[in-house]
């Protein structure tokens, strides 16, 4: 189950109560529960640890971002 999913099944609940309780900031909270922000693997592991594990690692599996990848070839300035 994916974060929001999870959080939908209790509407009563805040967004900063669930930031609190995952150790995050309400502004942060917000991000990952629209898709622009990905947590890291310290903030993943407490999510799924609050959630009693409804919320795997693996959920953010789906939503991981790729730098792109660079041309060969392409000179980098050092």
């Amino acid at each position: 189950m994916r974060l929001t999913e999870y959080v939908k099944q209790q509407p009563s609940r805040t967004q900063q109560a669930w930031a609190d309780d995952f150790g995050i900031s309400r502004a942060f909270f917000n991000q990952l529960i629209s898709g622009n922000r990905n947590p890291s693997l310290a903030v993943m592991v407490r999510i799924e640890s609050e959630t009693g594990g409804a919320v795997p690692l693996s959920s953010w599996a789906d939503n991981a971002v790729m730098p792109e990848p660079r041309k060969t070839g392409e000179y980098v300035e050092p």
